[in-house]
């Protein structure tokens, strides 16, 4: 596991409007940083509903009119195996509350093929994006910034507890070919390593199971790792955990 050599904060809020108006201002400021220090700034979307109001909120003003749109470029942290207009499509949801009002440039959304035919190659395609996208060779190879659920199970992503593509140390984006999640599907994820790259990790969550899990996390680190992929999150340089009740 990796040595916890980054910044970990931990921020309550009140409710989950809170959550997304301090998670907006954070991902403003990290937007700009990494706009002032490498020209770009390189965002992975969480999927599931609990990042839905932040991407609304993105997608208005003021939030909208302080973005760096046309240096923004936008990820996907893992996708369903089905279309992009699918209900369980998290490409969906981000799309009908942020990606659909033409702020990020088309060329700049880097959508996983979840309704592809061979989901294998589908991850191998959305690696090589990964890697064309951080120039093989530079001395940077890491995402600005990830956005991340946990699930009840301390699942991020689509990396489940007892996933053998827990263990994976070199491909940055893998295919779960089983069924596997709410709903059982099957499903693309980017892989630890590609989770770890990141300058700054934003975890949102909320309600008592949750927090229980981050509360372990944060106790015992290496002891939570056997149970939480959540645990084994290490970013470069700042993880911050947003709690709401």
């Amino acid at each position: 596991m990796p040595d916890a050599s980054f910044e970990i904060r931990v921020q309550t809020v009140r409710d989950a409007e809170a959550m997304a108006q301090v998670a907006g201002r954070y991902l403003l400021s990290a937007a700009h940083q990494a706009v002032a220090e490498h020209g770009r700034f390189s965002l992975v979307l969480a999927g599931g509903r609990t990042p839905e109001r932040l991407y609304q909120l993105l997608a208005a003003p003021p939030l909208a009119a302080q973005m760096p749109w046309k240096n923004t470029h936008v990820f996907q942290g893992d996708e369903r195996g089905v279309p992009p207009e699918h209900p369980a499509s998290n490409y969906r949801l981000a799309a009908a509350s942020l990606l659909a009002s033409g702020l990020v440039p088309a060329a700049n959304i880097h959508r996983m093929q979840g309704e592809a035919e061979d989901i294998a190659s589908a991850a191998a395609d959305y690696q090589r994006q990964i890697r064309d996208f951080f120039s093989l060779g530079a001395d940077r190879q890491g995402f600005d910034l990830i956005l991340l659920g946990m699930g009840n199970d301390g699942h991020i992503a689509s990396l489940f507890p007892g996933s053998p593509l827990l263990a994976e140390e070199n491909r940055l984006v893998a295919a779960e070919t089983e069924p596997a999640g709410d709903p059982p599907l099957p499903r693309l994820t980017l892989t630890l390593p590609a989770i770890n790259s990141a300058t700054r990790i934003l975890v949102m969550i909320s309600g008592p199971d949750k927090q229980k899990i981050m509360s372990e996390i944060m106790t015992d680190r290496t002891a939570a790792a056997k149970k939480y992929p959540a645990a084994l999150v290490a970013p470069r340089r700042e993880l911050l955990w947003l709690v709401a009740p």
